[in-house]
This record gives C-alpha cells, structure tokens and sequence, in this order.
C-alpha cells in the first residue's frame, strides 16, 4: 500500500508507521539530488536538505517502521514465544 509522507517530518513518519502497524515489507523512493564535486567543495556548501532527505530522513523512516513492526510482533502470543 502506498504511503506518502515528508521524511523530513518525525510526526509524519510516526503517524505513517502507526498508521501502517507491523508491516513486513518497506520501499522508499524518496531523493533530492545534490551535484556537486565531493573533493571541491567547501562543508559549508553541502546542503543540509539533501542530506534531511537522502540519509536522516530515510533512516528515521527505517527506524519508526522497524520498532511499529516489532511493537506488532511483541503482541502477538506466538510469535512473542518464539513459536
């Protein structure tokens, strides 16, 4: 089932993951580019949106699916025992 959300919000994502309770399975297409020369260019150039986007934000989106999944999992007798 799709989901849209800003991966830049924490709300978004805890409110997309509570929504989506224990979903097995996460894709993200989520992406700013950023061109720039790695070597040339100075760290103040380096945009901190792309990096909220392409790296944090999928993470944080990771990390609020995984523990809804687990939190799912916990509840469920059987598979809590291992069975």
């Amino acid at each position: 089932m799709p989901v849209q959300l800003d991966v830049t919000d924490r709300d978004d994502i805890r409110e997309a993951a509570r929504r989506h309770d224990g979903e097995d399975l996460l894709g993200s297409d989520t992406g700013e580019p950023y061109v720039r020369p790695v070597a040339s260019t100075a760290y103040e150039g380096w945009s901190r949106s792309a990096f909220e986007v392409n790296f944090f934000g999928p993470l944080a989106v990771v990390r609020a699916f995984r523990r809804s999944r687990d939190d799912a999992r916990n509840k469920d007798p059987v598979r809590a025992e291992g069975h």
